[in-house]
């Protein structure tokens, strides 16, 4: 639901939306609003393609969820069940807010939803709910944001997923691509990799001082970046410094190899 702010700043800028927005694409068929849902408009509405359901662009909202342009018009779904009121989503450049982040140097770059009136900088993880491409600043308050549903969707296809796990995790197949973390961890935190099939990756970053481990399938093997050497079948390999990293890959199944490291990976005594 969109705040009271966000309804404030929709009747500042008028019910006329040819005062917020510049060059706008052809609007959409309605698509279905979310249950207990209002979407104001002039704001973000995003498109959440797993539930069939159109809502206010949320920073909270599922992952899946690609931002469409904005309403033509207030849908009020807040009784309603899913669908029983459609809202008509129009791209194009909008006039938001500025969260009081976004500068000179954010031009021509995504951003983020704040909320369904507001952008700001990504934080470059996979938590961001990109709005668009911040095209012009007005003042520090605005932002000119192109909003297009092909850009959002080509914009999430680049990021990357980021996992978080302080006492370690197993991977899987879906995972590849994935940024792994042990922040938080007081202890080992093992991440255990899915059997080594050609073209799965997977990048590791110590964010603990503790032992972040890369164990192979029990008769796989994983090299040690230092020497580009496989390990033992089974061994792991691992760091214990803030900061330490590796990109693996799998180039011949069966085996992982780093392309990239930093810092000091040990084998499994």
């Amino acid at each position: 639901m969109a705040s009271k702010a966000g309804i404030f700043e929709i009747k500042t800028w008028g019910d006329d939306l040819s005062t917020i927005t510049q060059n706008p694409h052809a609007a959409t068929t309605g698509l279905p609003v979310k249950a207990s849902e209002i979407i104001y408009q002039g704001c973000l509405v995003a498109y959440d393609p797993s539930n069939s359901q159109a809502q206010s662009a949320d920073p909270a909202m599922p992952s899946a969820a690609i931002v469409q342009g904005f309403a033509k018009a207030t849908s009020d779904n807040q009784t309603g069940a899913k669908g029983a009121k459609t809202v008509e989503v129009q791209s194009g450049v909008i006039r938001l807010l500025n969260d009081g982040n976004l500068t000179a140097a954010h031009l021509r770059k995504p951003c983020r939803v704040v909320d369904d009136h507001t952008v700001g900088v990504p934080a470059g993880t996979g938590a961001d709910r990109l709005a668009g491409i911040l095209v012009a600043l007005d003042g520090t308050t605005h932002a000119w944001v192109h909003v297009t549903p092909e850009i959002n969707a080509l914009l999430a296809g680049q990021r990357r997923r980021v996992i978080v796990d302080a006492d370690g995790a197993t991977l899987t197949v879906g995972d590849s691509g994935a940024v792994i973390s042990n922040a938080g961890a007081t202890g080992a935190a093992p991440f255990l990799l899915p059997a080594a099939t050609v073209g799965l990756e997977y990048i590791f970053v110590v964010e603990a001082a503790q032992e972040l481990r890369i164990d192979p399938d029990g008769t796989e093997t994983i090299a040690l970046p230092a020497t580009g050497v496989q390990q033992a079948a089974g061994k792991y390999i691992v760091a214990d410094a803030v900061g330490e990293r590796i990109h693996i890959i799998c180039i011949t199944a069966g085996t992982w190899d780093a392309i990239s490291h930093a810092g000091t990976w040990t084998a499994e005594p």
